[in-house]
């Protein structure tokens, strides 16, 4: 007998293993592709990575870190980058070299002196910086300016060349603002130096040295504003017209208060600025000759709640409260 008839003979016996082993085969076939599936990551597990097209000649920037004192601009070049300036704790100068350099000095609280009618600024250095700044002025306008600082230079303006230099308004203390826009300070050689601030300076009744010895004459302006004014020469009598006197009181800050008497020694007039009042208008103003009926000198003014106004303005006013005595002259 072959060994193919065999087979053929035993077929029936073969196809039954077969079809035996076939559902094992097949429960084997399912549990391997439930645990190939449950091995794999879930959708949302996995980062989704947007990949914008490129060209071939599209380079990629690569962000490194900079060195210290290197900034980058808005074209992408690496540009030294500016120094921080120092924080002042009073106030401060800010300074523009020729050479396009920009400094920061501290300066202390401004210091008020007072000559005549010049009235000095002084600004001194505060800290490590070495800047002192002096600032001249006479009618509310600045007159000289200077700038300097030890082994660095010295550096000027007078008169018109001052520019950018400003003096403000009086506040609600009697302080002032001074206001310095690049203005340009120059040296004996020639080398410019720009400088920019804003200043304060405090009323004279805050300085010991400008206060009035005595109560003196306090002006309320309307918007708040206070001037104390105290007497500190340059008065006297101004005008004489039919035995009716014309009288003026100058402050430290070079303001002029101008007192009219008549003939029966009642007050008829009262000027300050643009600021004034005439005959009965000039209610509570009052004066009383001094000690030597020869002189003058000596006599006191007087007022309580005397409104003077602008009649050009409208609504520009002020109060006067106090007193003031003429000085010598």
């Amino acid at each position: 007998m072959s060994r193919n008839s065999l087979w053929f003979n035993e077929r029936p016996r073969h196809l039954g293993w077969l079809l035996l082993l076939l559902p094992v085969l097949a429960v084997l076939l399912v549990a391997v592709g439930t645990n190939l599936w449950r091995d794999q990551p879930s959708p949302a597990t996995v980062p989704a990575v947007a990949v914008s097209p490129r060209g071939p000649d599209v380079a990629v920037r690569v962000g490194l870190p900079m060195q210290p004192g290197v900034r980058i601009d808005a074209g992408g070049t690496a540009a030294p980058a500016k120094p921080a300036l120092p924080n002042c704790p009073y106030q401060q100068l800010d300074l523009v070299t020729a050479h396009g350099k920009v400094q920061r000095a501290c300066v202390a609280t401004t210091r008020m002196l007072q000559s005549g009618d010049l009235r000095s600024y002084v600004l001194e250095p505060q800290g490590v910086s070495d800047w002192t700044l002096r600032v001249d002025s006479g009618d509310g306008r600045v007159m000289a300016a200077s700038l300097s600082a030890p082994g660095r230079g010295d550096y000027r303006c007078e008169e018109d060349t001052c520019a950018g230099f400003s003096i403000g308004p009086r506040d609600v203390h009697g302080g002032r603002t001074l206001v310095v826009s690049r203005a340009v300070l120059m040296a004996e050689d020639g080398v410019a130096m720009h400088l920019s601030a804003s200043l304060k300076a405090p009323g004279d009744q805050q300085d010991a040295d400008l206060a009035c010895n005595e109560p003196g004459i306090a002006i309320v302006e309307r918007s708040g504003a206070v001037l104390t004014l105290c007497p500190s020469g340059g008065g006297g009598v101004v005008r004489l017209e039919h035995e009716r006197r014309l009288y003026s009181l100058r402050g430290a800050a070079g303001d002029t208060l101008l007192v009219g008497v008549d003939a029966g020694g009642a007050v008829d007039f009262v000027q300050i600025g643009a600021l004034e009042c005439q005959g009965l208008a000039c209610s509570g103003a009052t004066t009383q000759p001094g000690d030597d009926p020869a002189s003058e000198s000596g006599r006191r003014f007087s007022f309580s709640g005397t409104t003077v106004t602008d009649g050009l303005r409208g609504g520009a006013a002020a109060l006067l409260n106090g007193s003031a005595v003429l000085p010598p002259f």
